[in-house]
């Protein structure tokens, strides 16, 4: 990668490379390829990666047999003499502080009411054998009841003995458990922002709040493993879609976010209750486990827009169009802070049906940076009288945006070397996409025609390369082209 300065008018920031914090996915399996024999080799290891467990079993083949069918890992069982388990027991590492799991659910063949028929426990110490986990190694858990009705259940709150109204067909379950040490916010699977306290669990089916803010079992425990346990009853529970990540909290209240599936696409909207340093926005789809970023470039978030530190306790709105997405998808929305540290929210479903123009919608249009030097500023008149100032930002979020700032079309390599004229160089960047306003050089013989031009006048006669710019932007120059206009490379 080349090296590059980057500059915000009329600020300057260094882009390195550096490693970036983010959200990480601990666990991902969508079981795409059928396996009916156990051992599980595609699905479990003792050393395993983050799509596999360390143990799929049962102790009994003929009363609990676990397969892979359907692209559904799938536990039947025919009686009440014999556990059958799923362990992830080897720890996540890092320990997560903030953990999101989820999970598709649904039963067939119960014809009688069992009561914590499964249970998936979350916490530390689990083993591989088929045996339930202690209360002591538990942070948090909760269960599956079968009813009297063949396809329908219910979850269960094992530690209150609370259970939540009766579901038929496919549930996606969605855990969020908080043992980061203090409060966090996070949106939920109905768009709406929810607070969880420390060491609480909040719990949906679908789009349904079942538990909120619940206190766990262990508060004592940590997040390292997890274990599935079908322990009782006589019928069929299918598991699919499993995706555990751990999350961190960032600089950004988000107060709502939706999504609409609509002829022109999928339109995601977006609004913040204050951003603070929110350095900008990803958004991600999701199918059948696979996830991948929709925006072509980072979207600029208030940092980008208004003065570091003048946190915008208004907050600010966003709207975003997936000209490709479907109703079938899950949306993901991550902020960037300019700590590097990375928030993921979601997931959203897009609501089907909604009598919506994406041409009407009230919500500024979410802005790449790669098109800040192209976007009409009279549109964020609020932010303009707060631009032009010089960027502090981590190693982490100067990588992210360097990465970004990448990913835009630049000259090659030969546009670049020191053999080239200086002027030649600037102005075959300004002909890139990044940055399309231009560049010029001041000279001695520049006319003032203000206070401000005099000291540009000033500075264009002082020793090392100058650059002018005609209007407020990203400008990106290379290493190799300062220091050819005779920058002190040491």
């Amino acid at each position: 990668m080349q090296n590059a300065i980057a500059f915000l008018v009329s600020g300057i920031f260094i882009a390195v490379i550096s490693a970036t914090a983010q959200a990480q996915a601990l666990f991902v399996q969508t079981f795409p390829t059928d396996d009916t024999t156990d051992p599980f080799s595609t699905y479990e290891s003792t050393t395993p990666d983050n799509t596999q467990f360390d143990q799929i079993s049962t102790g009994n083949n003929t009363n609990c047999a676990p397969s892979i069918t359907s692209g559904e890992l799938q536990f039947a069982r025919s009686s009440n003499s014999s556990i059958c388990i799923a362990s992830r027991n080897t720890d996540f590492s890092p320990t997560p502080g903030v953990v999101t799991f989820r999970v598709d659910l649904s039963v067939s063949g119960n014809t009688a009411a069992a009561t914590s028929a499964a249970r998936f426990r979350f916490g530390n110490g689990f083993g591989t054998s088929n045996v339930d986990e202690s209360s002591a190694n538990t942070y948090a858990q909760f269960g599956i009841n079968f009813t009297a009705t063949d396809g329908t259940f219910s979850l269960r709150n094992i530690d209150t003995s609370v259970n939540s109204g009766n579901f038929s067909g496919i549930q996606t379950i969605t855990l969020v458990l908080n043992n980061s040490g203090s409060a966090i916010t996070y949106i939920g699977p109905d768009g709406n922002t929810e607070t969880l306290a420390n060491d609480t669990f909040d719990l949906f089916i679908e789009t349904s709040q079942f538990q909120d803010d619940v206190a766990v079992l262990t508060a004592s425990q940590v997040i390292t493993d997890f274990k599935f346990i079908s322990a009782n009853g006589i019928g069929t529970i299918r598991l699919d879609n499993f995706r555990m990540d751990s999350s961190a909290v960032t600089a950004i209240e988000l107060q709502n976010i939706a999504a609409s599936a609509l002829s022109q696409g999928v339109l995601l909207e977006w609004r913040t209750g204050y951003e603070a340093d929110n350095l900008g926005f990803n958004i991600y789809r999701e199918k059948k486990g696979k996830r991948e970023r929709v925006n072509s470039s980072l979207l600029a978030g208030s940092a980008l827009l208004a003065r570091r530190g003048a946190m915008t306790t208004g907050g600010d709105s966003y709207s975003f169009i997936d000209v490709r997405g479907a109703s079938d998808y899950v949306y993901y929305l991550e902020d960037i802070d300019l700590n590097g540290t990375r928030t993921m929210h979601g997931p959203i479903t897009p609501a089907v049906g909604a009598q919506k123009d994406v041409a009407a919608t009230r919500f500024a249009r979410a802005t790449p940076i790669e098109q800040l030097n192209e976007t009409d500023w009279q549109q964020t008149a609020a932010h303009s009288s707060q631009r032009g100032w010089a960027i502090s930002m981590s190693a982490a979020a100067q990588s992210t945006l360097d990465t970004e700032l990448s990913a835009i079309h630049v000259p090659s390599d030969e546009a670049w070397s020191e053999s080239q004229d200086a002027t030649r160089s600037i102005a075959a960047l300004a002909r890139t996409p990044a940055a399309r306003v231009g560049f010029e050089f001041l000279t001695a013989t520049t006319t003032p025609k203000s206070e401000a031009q005099q000291q540009q006048k000033i500075l264009a006669g002082m020793s090392g390369p100058k650059l002018a710019v005609k209007e407020d932007g990203w400008y990106r120059v290379s290493l190799q082209a300062l220091v050819a206009a005779g920058l002190d490379a040491n």
